[in-house]
């Protein structure tokens, strides 16, 4: 007969052995650049990527290389929604032409944000 110690040796191994059955952790996802930009409506409607609207302004924009970014300080590529309370919030405090939208640049996966700046702030066009 195996001694308690022994026992309880012998079952921990075999449970270490089957991995407990938990699963693996997910890999860490890169960080892609990403930030917020306040335009106005003429400067992001040449933007639109979708009929959807808000507030007189695309709910979705995206460019590239044909179109420019709508700021300087935004990477040659990318992709915005509509941010709505920071859209309101400016037209609040008096432009009334203001939408501002949330901004990411696509990366390739396992390509990080050392491929461009994040312009966290806000860019006013």
């Amino acid at each position: 007969m195996l001694a308690p110690q022994a026992l309880r040796a012998a079952l921990l191994l075999s449970l270490a052995s089957i991995g407990l059955g938990c699963p693996a952790p997910p890999p860490h996802a890169p960080e892609c650049p990403k930030g917020s930009f306040c335009g106005h409506v003429e400067g992001v409607e040449a933007l639109r990527q979708t009929r959807e609207g808000a507030l007189s302004c695309p709910k979705y924009i995206t460019w590239g290389p044909d179109g420019g970014a709508p700021a300087a300080e935004l990477p040659a590529l990318g992709e915005g929604s509509l941010d709505m309370e920071s859209t309101r919030k400016r037209r609040t405090a008096g432009e009334s032409d203001a939408c501002c939208y949330r901004w990411y640049q696509s990366c390739p996966a396992g390509a990080g944000a050392d491929g461009g700046a994040d312009a966290g702030g806000d860019a006013a066009r």
